[in-house]
């Protein structure tokens, strides 16, 4: 069994809304998991609200 971890930030410029930022996310999300058969976790890096860029 190989584990690996792999951090990446995506921005997601078409997007209006955190509806269709999180619909879209989830559509990458599956077919990464379709795909390559991976576990996928979302971890938000945001301080107090803010994010850090």
């Amino acid at each position: 069994m190989a584990i690996a971890i792999l951090r990446l930030v995506l921005f997601i410029a078409s997007s209006n809304s955190l509806k269709h930022k999180g619909m879209a996310l989830h559509s990458i999300k599956g077919r990464l998991r379709n795909r390559f058969n991976i576990a996928i976790s979302e971890v938000d890096d945001r301080i107090n609200g803010r994010s850090p860029a």
